[in-house]
Order: C-alpha cells, then structure tokens, then sequence
C-alpha cells in the first residue's frame, strides 16, 4: 500500500498500476482494498475522468451506497433539499467554529 501510494506521489502511473494489482490480488476483504482503490481512482482521474468516476461509484456501491445511473432534475432537487435541512438553519460561524473531523481508525 505505501508503495502504491508513493509511486501515486512521483507521478509513476504504471508502478501504481502494478502495486495496485498486488493488493487487489492478495486482499482477502473490502476493506483492505479500499485506500489502493482511493489511491488507482486519484491516479486515473488525471488522464481520464470518466474512468475513475465509474471506478468510484463502483465502490461506492459495493459500499452499499447507489446512484442513479442518469441523475433527473427531481433527483438533484431532492438532495439539495436533503443537504439544506441538515445545515442551512445553521449559522455560517457555527459551522466554521465546529470541531475538527479527526479519524478514530
């Protein structure tokens, strides 16, 4: 994984691809898969887009989260209301003041 990442950081596309087939091929759970996944899907995004946006919703879906295949005005309405109710009510400075995320894992 950390090999992965580093060659992601010296723009080494083609050692990306190979250390991450090594993780893939040897992971024995999503969840060992799942930073070499974010590191390909960053890796791919700049030569093609497309790709690592499908690439991303497929594991989101494996992540149980599903998208609609073509997104309708309706669809786009709905979570934009959905985002409004958790945090337009709220002051901008409550928001900017609350504490930072910090990862627990």
């Amino acid at each position: 994984e950390a090999a992965c990442l580093a060659n992601y950081l010296n723009s080494s596309p083609d050692e990306v691809l190979k250390h991450f087939e090594e993780i893939i091929n040897h992971a024995t759970k999503f969840e060992d898969k799942i930073k070499a996944n974010c590191i390909m899907i960053k890796s791919s995004a700049s030569g093609n887009i497309k790709g690592a946006i499908n690439s991303a919703f497929i594991i989101l879906n494996q992540l149980g989260e599903s998208f609609p295949s073509v997104a309708t005005p309706e669809d786009i309405q709905n979570a934009i209301a959905s985002i409004r109710e958790f945090h337009c009510d709220d002051p901008k400075e409550k928001i900017l003041d609350a504490p930072e995320l910090t990862d627990t894992k």
